[in-house]
């Protein structure tokens, strides 16, 4: 049946997106407003999957989710990180709330948990390469602990290898250098990230401080390691 257009429920939300810096030009931002210009910028015919505990579904900026495809037991654990990734990627240009970065993008959820009590991201990663293509993404918002710290999923080598046959796909996946800030170039590591050792093929992005609060801008701060950013 036909559905309503999506509308601003009460109380009324501002429009917040003037406030988004992060798709403007280096080193401000990342560059999405010009990378919009392109065919295919705004995300169309790709699929996005987010590796997430949770969010709330019915979220009035994010429409577009609640069709989603999910793969995995959904926890409802810390819905607050699923919605602010989720608006981040897919929130609707609607004139309240904030734009997401993709908001043509096909949007997906996998839940890091395959039952109730069964947390297993390789398993997850797994599931969602089944169900992605060639072309699509897959953002990874988890971590590990290891070596005393929060460090990259790829750590475990289930998970590695998860990655690795998802690459082989063609899916680009996206992982996160956790909350640790390590120096992933540290001999306690025993090379687990050094890419002349082993390579997941993923793309590793470590946090960068925001404009105004470091000189440059986005100057690392939770990952570093040459050789493991990659």
């Amino acid at each position: 049946e036909a559905q309503p257009p999506p509308m601003d429920i009460p109380p009324e939300t501002p429009d917040f997106s003037p406030l988004q810096i992060y798709p403007e030009a280096a080193p401000d931002g990342f560059g999405v407003t010009w990378a919009r210009t392109w065919p295919g910028g705004t995300g169309a015919g790709v699929t996005v999957a987010d590796l997430e505990y949770g969010w709330t579904a019915g979220h009035e900026d994010l429409i577009a989710a609640d069709a989603a495809e999910t793969w995995g037991f959904d926890s409802g654990l810390y819905e607050y990180h699923g919605n602010g990734v989720l608006g981040i990627l897919f929130a609707g240009d609607n004139g309240y709330g904030v734009t997401g970065l993709v908001p043509e993008a096909t949007p997906m959820v996998i839940f890091p948990f395959v039952e109730a009590d069964l947390y297993d991201i390789a398993a997850a990663i797994a599931g969602a390469t089944t169900l992605l293509g060639p072309g699509d993404v897959l953002l990874i918002e988890q971590q590990a602990y290891a070596q005393g710290a929060y460090c990259p999923v790829e750590v475990d080598q289930a998970v590695f290898d998860a990655i690795s046959l998802a690459v082989a796909k063609g899916i680009i996946v996206i992982e996160p250098g956790g909350n640790g800030a390590q120096n992933l170039d540290d001999p306690k590591w025993g090379g687990r990230f050094d890419r002349a050792v082993r390579d997941s093929g993923a793309v590793m992005v470590g946090g960068g401080m925001p404009p105004g609060k470091a000189d440059p801008a986005r100057t690392p701060s939770t990952c570093t390691g040459r050789s493991a950013l990659k």
